[in-house]
């Protein structure tokens, strides 16, 4: 009885050796350039009309998400109607698209 629980932790120990090691990967968020089209700023939700795409798309923002305009971080005042921005978003399974980081884009009027 011995004899077999020995050998059988030692195939276990020998299999977990020469296992390979396994890496999380993390989920990389779309990339997605288009002009705001509406934003409530209460609700935290805007809509973005994607460049060459006739559906919006409709997303929320929280507090950590990263709003960045000239290569400084601002606040959530660059989402207006018109601006052009280039937005990282996740779609989760339940729940509208959420964006982590909106670059208003150079050609764009905010100041």
């Amino acid at each position: 009885m011995k004899t077999l629980s020995l050998l059988t932790i030692t195939g276990i120990a020998i299999l977990l050796s020469v296992a390979p090691p396994s890496f999380a990967l993390s989920i990389r968020g779309r990339h997605l350039i288009g002009i705001i089209q509406k934003v409530n700023t209460e609700a935290r939700e805007a809509e973005l009309l994607p460049l060459g795409k006739a559906k919006p798309l409709r997303f929320t923002w929280d507090r950590q998400t990263r709003f960045v305009a000239n290569q400084h971080f601002v606040d959530a005042a660059i989402l207006t109607s018109g601006a052009r921005v280039e937005v990282v978003y996740y779609q989760p399974f339940f729940g509208n698209p959420y964006v982590t980081k909106v670059t208003l884009l150079s050609t764009s009027t905010w100041h």
